[in-house]
Formats: C-alpha cells, sequence, structure tokens
C-alpha cells in the first residue's frame, strides 16, 4: 500500500505540475517566444551589424592605401562616415597639397607651379587640416598633427611668428599624452631662427661701377703689349751688328 501511495502521490505531483505548466504557458507562452523571436534577432542583428562594419572599414582603408592624390583623398573623406578615416584622409590631403606647393618634384605635380597655383595649393591644405581639427571624435593625436602640418604651410609663407606660435602650442598641449608630437614641434621651433636667415648659393654680384672697373682691368691685363710699351731694343741688335 505504501508503493502504490506514493506512486498515486507522484502522479497527482506530476499531474499538478501539468495543470500549472499548461496554464503558464497558455498565459506567458507568447510573451516567452516573442522575447525569444527578439533576442535572437538583436543576436543576429548585431552580428551582421559587425560584419558590415568591419567589412566597411577594411574597404575604406583599402582606399586609403591605394589613394595618392589630394582629390582622391577628400572625396574618401566626404563620403566615409567612420571618424578615423575621414581625419587621416583630410591629414594626408593637407600633407600632398602642402608639398605640391613647396616641392617642384612633389608627386602630382605634373609641371612646376604658377605662383598663383602654389597660393591656392596652400589655401585648400589649410582648409583640409582645418577639418581635422573640427572633427568632434577624433583622436587628438590628429589634431595635433593637423597643427603641425598647419606651422610647416606657416614657414613656407615666411610667417615666422605665427609659425612659432603653433608650435609652443602644441608643446604644451601633445607634453602629456603625445611626447613625440611634443619633440617635434620643439625641434621646428629650435629651427626657425636658422630657416629666417635667406639661403645664398652664390656671392652677390658686383655693383655696376665695380662690374665696369673690373671689366676694363680685365681687358687691359688681356691686350698685348704696345710698342710704346715693349722694353728697349738691345744697341748692337739696332746697328744690325
Amino acid at each position: 500500500m505504501d508503493a502504490e501511495h506514493r506512486h498515486e502521490l507522484k502522479e497527482n505531483d506530476l499531474a499538478e505540475f501539468l495543470h500549472h505548466s499548461g496554464q503558464f504557458w497558455s498565459k506567458w507562452g507568447n510573451s516567452i517566444l516573442l522575447g525569444l523571436l527578439i533576442g535572437l534577432a538583436v543576436v543576429f542583428g548585431l552580428h551582421h551589424f559587425r560584419t558590415r562594419s568591419a567589412q566597411k572599414l577594411e574597404q575604406a582603408l583599402t582606399d586609403l592605401h591605394l589613394e595618392t592624390t589630394a582629390a582622391g583623398l577628400a572625396d574618401i573623406a566626404d563620403r566615409t562616415d567612420l571618424v578615423a578615416v575621414k581625419a587621416e584622409a583630410y591629414l594626408r590631403a593637407g600633407q600632398l597639397l602642402l608639398n605640391r606647393a613647396v616641392l617642384p618634384d612633389a608627386p602630382g605635380a605634373d609641371a612646376p607651379r604658377t605662383a598663383e597655383q602654389r597660393t591656392a595649393d596652400l589655401a585648400d591644405a589649410q582648409a583640409m587640416l582645418q577639418h581635422v581639427i573640427e572633427l568632434p571624435d577624433a583622436s587628438a593625436a590628429f589634431g595635433l598633427n593637423a597643427r603641425l602640418t598647419l606651422g610647416a604651410i606657416a614657414e613656407s609663407q615666411r610667417q615666422w611668428d605665427q609659425a612659432a606660435q603653433i608650435y609652443q602650442a602644441i608643446e604644451q598641449d601633445a607634453a602629456k599624452d603625445y611626447p613625440p608630437l611634443a619633440q617635434r614641434a620643439t625641434i621646428r621651433l629650435a629651427m626657425l631662427d636658422r630657416l629666417k636667415q635667406p639661403v645664398r648659393l652664390a656671392p652677390d654680384p658686383p655693383k655696376p661701377a665695380e662690374a665696369d672697373a673690373t671689366a676694363a682691368d680685365a681687358i687691359e691685363a688681356a691686350a698685348p703689349a704696345t710698342p710704346a710699351d715693349a722694353p728697349p731694343a738691345d744697341a748692337g741688335e739696332a746697328d744690325g751688328s
């Protein structure tokens, strides 16, 4: 009897459990299934988003690596919504424009640039670098590199005081977190006094009066001796003996 009683109790417990389970699922089953479906959708959505973001980043980095023109880099920066890619593209575009303005054999310069073209290149470079500085979520390193390039532009325009102010500000702003950039600013600042001195590749040409005198002296030295300047003939030779 005890065994049968225990068996009946187990059956009753199971029946009661199933009964309550049926009531629970009838009441909450749809909500639970809906929650599971939403959770699965979120998981798959995040996976898809991460995969797509990774592919997007990889493609943007490939484009950056292959692009060698300032116009192409500016186009990449305008099209992407990836802050790091945008900052890098604008920064490289500004540096290429600066190189094209100051270096005759810089990449992208098919022919010597006129003064007007160099001025336009420098203005465009400043605009690109300003975009980098104004990006709100970009790493501070991008902004510091952009400011270093703006200092180089000021040097190319012989705006020594402006260049010094830029480098001094970078020294202070980069000293704690970006010591190599602060060191670069210090080096450029120390070179400004030497860069101010004009480069002389040859001595200054003589003044017109000095040039005339020098030319006259050279002509006189090169002229053959005249009879009056010739030494007197030997007396024996004059008598024909």
